[in-house]
């Protein structure tokens, strides 16, 4: 009975420890054009689950600001977060649209993903991407 039970927590226990192994080429075809950031870290246990990349900006095929930024969990267990984009005009103004949403990420102990937004209209270029924990 003892041996079920310990078998039973060690089962129970591996399952929590999930996490993802990757492959991609090491010489990438697609041109990246990276920014330079600035964060403001006001959760220290978010900036210790997760690295976050420098932001990938394009243009889309309308014209619209693309951005991508690649998040890493650090972690070994799964991680959920929550992130928004905010979308700057060239006066500084905030663009307010209903795709102005928090969306949730789920991502396994060592995943990279991708937080992709598109800026709602031409007018946009600027960008603040918010992130919290859930």
């Amino acid at each position: 009975m003892k041996k079920l039970i310990v078998l039973i927590v060690l089962f129970a226990t591996s399952s929590c420890y999930k996490s993802v192994n990757s492959l991609e080429p090491a010489i990438k075809e697609g041109e990246r054009n990276y920014l330079s950031d600035k964060r403001i870290n006001t959760d220290s246990k978010l900036s210790s689950n997760f690295h976050m990349r420098e932001p990938n900006v394009a243009k889309s095929a309308i014209g619209n600001l693309e951005v991508q930024v690649e998040l890493i969990n650090k972690k070994r267990s799964k991680q959920v977060i929550e992130y928004q984009f905010e979308w700057f005009n060239s006066k500084g103004m905030i663009v307010k649209t209903p795709t102005s949403i928090w969306n949730f990420k789920h991502l396994l102990g060592g995943e990279a993903v991708y937080l992709y937004g598109v800026a709602p209209s031409k007018d946009v270029v600027d960008f603040k991407l918010k992130i919290k924990r859930k």
